[in-house]
Order: structure tokens, then C-alpha cells, then sequence
């Protein structure tokens, strides 16, 4: 997965501020109920809202972001970093965090409300996901791409090694069939490499409205969920150690399509729920076009569009949007929940393919059926699978995990309290056993 991600989406963090030893699981989700809605679970996918249905009045000044003067577009220099999530490269080129790629806190949380219209507290979830992943020294500075040495300048927490960068967080926080990188392990990509962007990809996304008007190209929803499949099977195909986690199989694989058409739109008087046309994706993905048609791409040259306008600061994005689209895009395609929500290829064969059981995996808490039809349920799963399965990778990155677990206890868990989400005890990993992507992932710095 990669972030646009940001994504990146995302919640497998919260799930770790349970992994903590002393965790008090019955204070963290009390009997409460958290208003999702209209039930669309008997509708059929053309009758199920995504978020970018609900109609906002288009108002210019609000809308339009600014990308002259201070936020004029340069390009990264050799020292700048960029990594894996489009619309943070995008970010810094653009001046809205710094443009060497080494952010904070507020400065980053700030830019996805400014720029991407995500809601304040859909920002921070994210936010201090990305930075436990990351293997942040302060909790509070990022680097968007991999390792740099700003990270350390102001270390309180004790790494077991230099702090990894966004390019660093492979199954922790981005994943294997993302929308346009290279899984990690992928044979075909030689040197792994699943941080720059594979053209040929984007391509098979670009090319999915070929032959459509101009005025009326528009990669929604429907046309990113049917392309996320065709990705998830060309990962089995050809990935031998192709992996789907728990805690990734919504946040970091799912969320990462999901922004796409909903964060990248470009909004008009015509189209006030946004629409999604070639020029705009080709701006947002650092891609440009000959006069033959070819597609070129520079890798760290993502720019926001000359006249982009991001969703109403009235419609932000937030958890319940992501909700509720989750469950849109596994219900228009069954197949990503029935057959690829989490598993691998065992015995590292691609094709080999094996779906694990969720419901023996949680107890029986969640299972295929309810996160279509459970309140909450989609975005649930990914904050009760996390604490277990994310454990390893957050102890592999700090020598002492107890105040990670005490900050994001206090920063996450009233973000995601209200959720209500039934709880997941201890994770069986040896269900992982078949699954090589998964030990591969937990020795990311000698397989790297």
C-alpha cells in the first residue's frame, strides 16, 4: 500500500497503543453507539453512497488551492526526500510541509485540512500511525521518504536503529498490491523497490477510460475498486511472497484506492462532488505526456494541478466517509472481501493463494458478513486487528515500547473510543505459518 495514504491510511496504530502489556481492554470501548447512517447493507452497489455523492455547493474561494508564490512548485533536489505516498511528495514540492520532506506533527496535519479537506481528527489518526510506523525518535517529526538525518536531531525515544522514514514501514503501514508501486519482494522489480512508482501500472489505471470524451473521464469510486482487484490478482500472480495483514487489509491496502478518487478529485460549479480526469491523476502521480501519447514518469515530481479545487472545507473527509466507502467498494466487488481481504501466497508460490479465516482469527468477533453488515465494522477491524498483529514491528523499532504505547494511548484512543469497536484477543500467529511474505516483512533490514 502506499499511502496517499496516505495513505496509509492508518489505524494500525491505534490498535498498537493495545499491544501494551497493562492494557485495560474494557476501558478502551464502552457501550456506546456511534451514528453511521442509513443501513445500505440490503442495497445493491449502485444504490450504496461513497462520499463523494453528497452534494456540497461549489464556492471557489474556499475551494481553490493556492500553488502560486510561496507554494510555486519545485522540484526535490538530491538531498530532499520523497517516498511512497503521491499526495505527501505532492505536499512538500508545493511548500505546504517542508520541501526537504522532513515534516511534523502539526505542519503535516495542518496541510492534509488546507489542502485535501481531511477532517482534523480524520488527519491526526493517521498522523500518529504514520509516525509509530515510521520509527519517529520524537514522535512528532516524519520523514516522508526514507531515512534522514533531521529525524534524530531531536530524539527522546530510543530506536534500535536510525529511524526509517515512510519508504521504510513495508506491512506495518504501506502493503503489497497498492495502486501504482511495486510490492517490496515483487521478483520482477529486480532491486526492490516499492517506493518509486511503476509506470506500467498507472497505465493499466489511465488506460481504463481510454476511449472516453475528455469532459467526461472521471476515475470514481466504481473505476478505482474494479482496478484495486485487477492489482490484488496481479500481485498473486506474480508476487511469490505476496501478503495481506490483518490490520492492512483495510487501512493500508483499501484506503490507499479509496483517496484516490475521493482526496484527488477536482471540484467545479459543473461537478460539485468532484470529478477525476486524466490531466488531474497525471499532475497528482508526476506524470507527463508526449505528443505520441507516451507516458513519462519523474519520480518525486508530484504537483498539485493549475486550478485544482479540493472538496468544500464544509465536506471533509472524515472516519465515517472512509467507513462507509470501505464498505461500498467491498460490496460493489465481492471478491476483495470474500476472497482477498487477508492472506498470502503460501510456500512462496505465486498463484498460491490462501484466504485466512477473520472470524477464527478474532474469535469470532468480525467475520466477512459483518463488515458489511456491523456498524463501524469495516473501519473496526483494522483497530482491534492491530494491537497483536502490529506488536513485533513497533518493538523491532524501539528499545523500550511502553511510552510509545502510553502517547499513542493518550492521543489515539479518544479518537477512535466513540467507534465502539468489539475487541480482538491474542492472535494466533501460527496462522501465519504458510505465509513467507509475513516473516520476510519482520526482518525488513536484512531482506532490504
Amino acid at each position: 500500500m502506499k499511502c496517499i495514504s496516505i495513505v496509509t491510511f492508518l489505524l494500525a496504530i491505534v490498535t498498537m497503543t493495545m499491544a501494551q502489556e497493562e492494557w485495560d481492554h474494557t476501558s478502551w470501548f464502552k457501550n456506546r453507539k456511534y451514528p453511521v447512517g442509513a443501513d445500505h447493507t440490503n442495497a445493491s452497489p449502485d444504490q450504496i453512497p461513497a462520499s463523494g455523492s453528497n452534494s456540497t455547493p461549489f464556492d471557489a474561494h474556499d475551494q481553490l488551492v493556492d500553488i502560486n508564490s510561496v507554494h510555486e512548485f519545485i522540484h526535490p533536489g538530491p538531498q530532499d526526500a520523497r517516498g511512497p505516498c503521491s499526495a505527501l511528495n505532492a505536499l512538500a514540492n508545493h511548500g505546504y510541509i517542508s520541501h526537504d520532506g522532513v515534516t511534523n506533527f502539526d505542519e503535516l496535519r495542518d496541510a492534509l485540512v488546507d489542502v485535501f479537506a481531511f477532517d482534523v481528527g480524520m488527519a491526526e489518526f493517521f498522523l500518529w500511525h504514520a509516525l509509530a510506523a515510521s520509527g519517529s525518535a520524537d514522535m512528532w517529526t516524519l520523514s516522508i521518504g526514507g531515512h534522514h538525518p533531521r529525524t534524530e536531531l531531536n530524539a527522546t525515544y530510543n530506536l534500535t536503529g536510525p529511524t526509517r522514514g515512510l519508504s521504510g514501514t513495508h506491512v506495518n503501514f504501506e502493503t503489497d498490491g497498492s495502486p501504482t508501486r511495486w510490492d517490496l519482494y515483487d521478483p520482477r522489480s529486480g532491486d526492490p523497490d516499492d517506493v518509486n512508482m511503476n509506470i506500467d501500472f498507472f497505465k493499466q489505471l489511465y488506460d481504463r477510460l481510454a476511449g472516453v470524451a475528455d469532459d467526461e473521464v472521471d476515475y470514481n469510486l466504481t473505476i478505482v475498486t474494479q482496478y484495486k482487484l485487477d492489482r490484488i490478482l496481479d500481485s498473486v500472480k506474480n508476487n511469490p511472497n505476496m501478503f495481506m495483514s490483518p490490520s492492512n487489509a483495510v487501512i493500508g491496502s483499501t484506503v490507499s484506492y479509496l483517496l484516490i478518487s475521493n482526496v484527488l478529485a477536482n471540484h467545479s460549479a459543473e461537478k460539485p462532488d468532484g470529478r477525476l480526469d486524466r490531466e488531474t491523476l497525471k499532475s497528482f502521480f508526476a506524470v507527463t505526456e508526449d505528443h505520441q501519447g507516451g507516458l513519462q514518469y519523474t519520480p518525486g515530481a508530484e504537483q498539485i494541478p493549475c486550478n485544482w479545487y479540493r472538496r468544500h472545507s464544509s465536506r471533509p473527509y472524515t472516519i465515517q466517509d472512509l467507513n462507509e466507502d470501505i464498505r461500498y467498494m467491498f460490496t460493489r466487488n465481492p471478491d476483495l472481501l470474500n476472497k482477498y481481504f487477508v492472506g498470502g501466497n503460501a510456500n512462496s508460490t505465486a498463484g498460491n493463494w490462501v484466504s485466512l479465516d477473520i472470524g477464527k482469527m478474532s474469535g469470532g468477533n468480525y467475520t466477512l458478513d459483518s463488515i458489511l453488515s456491523k456498524p463501524n465494522h469495516p473501519i473496526c477491524f483494522a483497530v482491534a486487528s492491530g494491537p497483536e498483529f502490529t506488536a513485533p514491528y513497533i518493538k523491532a523499532l524501539y528499545k523500550d515500547v511502553v511510552p510509545i504505547y502510553d502517547l499513542l494511548d493518550e492521543k489515539v484512543v479518544p479518537l477512535t473510543k466513540p467507534l465502539n469497536c468489539p475487541h480482538w484477543y491474542h492472535l494466533d500467529y501460527s496462522l501465519f505459518d504458510e505465509l513467507k511474505g509475513y516473516k520476510m516483512s519482520l526482518t525488513w533490514d536484512e531482506e532490504r
